[in-house]
């Protein structure tokens, strides 16, 4: 064959290349896309745990994009190895990996990550109750404890050194009886903001309430009750009582049936002059009353 053919063949397979790569590219597009898949973490002993680590990682696809419709973040695996790992911070080259065959062009936006590997450490804390709101009128709340009365807390060293106190929060205007109410534990700091990376067992607690029915209230007046008759040519002009009305308590029932609440009787048969009178009150056993001050009954006559 000439030399001048050859070039000709040269230069015709050169046009058909780019003539049938031009038209694949404009078939089958090539894309890119990125795509956030978890980064794990492997072989890290027992004693130590890592954190600043971001749970997701972004990868980078190239190729077709009919492949890359295909392609799914849960076929790709990121890790790294932290086999040899020592307390500190430095970065560590992750690992990528395909879980299924493509063709596609998969590589890492960033090769290397950050990760600082702590101590892990273990303690145990006693929970406090905070309360907040207010128990309906009807009730009375009498406090409460919680079950289990403790947790243990595991995580990065600096992460449990930053505990102030575990709490977990009962919402007194929810409480209707003293039915169990459950709550999650909190771990917070010395600025009562919550502490992340620790792991809390168990993180959900039972708070046992005391509620009871509170006894229903009324004022009511004191009657005066008499007996006797006044001294011939002495009339009772007036009287006054102090106090005259008197808080009593009881259920519901019995308060709304008492109207008044008597004296023990004035013997008025020995009154001769205007004068001040104690007198004991008669409360209905069904309910109580509260007496803080005596019963004095002031008589003018004339």
């Amino acid at each position: 064959m000439k030399r001048e053919n050859i070039y000709l063949v040269i230069i015709a397979f050169t046009i058909s290349l780019m003539l049938f790569l031009h038209l694949e590219n404009k078939m089958h597009p090539i894309s890119v896309r990125e795509f956030s898949v978890p980064l794990r973490i492997k072989n890290l002993k027992d004693s130590l745990v890592a954190t600043n680590k971001p749970k997701f990682i972004t990868i980078i696809a190239e190729g077709y994009e009919s492949d890359i419709e295909q392609l799914h973040p849960e076929f790709i695996g990121a890790s790294v190895n932290l086999e040899k790992a020592e307390v500190g911070e430095k970065f560590y080259p992750i690992h990528l990996q395909s879980k299924i065959e493509t063709n596609l062009n998969l590589k890492l936006k960033c090769r290397t990550q950050n990760i600082k590997v702590e101590n892990l450490k273990k303690v145990t804390k006693d929970i406090v109750i905070e309360e907040s709101g207010s128990v309906a009128k009807q009730l009375i709340y009498e406090g409460s404890h919680v079950k289990p009365s403790k947790v243990t807390i595991s995580g990065p060293e600096s992460y449990i050194d930053k505990i102030s106190k575990v709490r977990a929060l009962l919402n007194l205007s929810a409480l209707n009886s003293s039915e169990t109410s459950p709550a999650l534990v909190d771990v917070l700091d010395a600025s009562n903001n919550n502490i992340t990376h620790l792991t809390v067992e168990p993180n959900i607690v039972q708070i046992h309430p005391a509620v009871a029915y509170a006894p229903a209230t009324k004022q009511v007046p004191i009657s005066i009750q008499w007996k006797g008759q006044l001294p011939l040519g002495r009339r009772l002009v007036n009287y006054k009582v102090q106090p005259s009305a008197i808080k009593i308590t009881g259920s519901s029932t019995s308060v709304s049936s008492v109207y008044t609440v008597n004296t023990t009787p004035i013997d008025l048969s020995h009154i001769y002059t205007s004068r001040e009178v104690v007198v004991d009150l008669i409360v209905p056993e069904e309910v109580s009353a509260t007496i803080r001050q005596d019963i004095k009954v002031t008589l003018y006559l004339e």
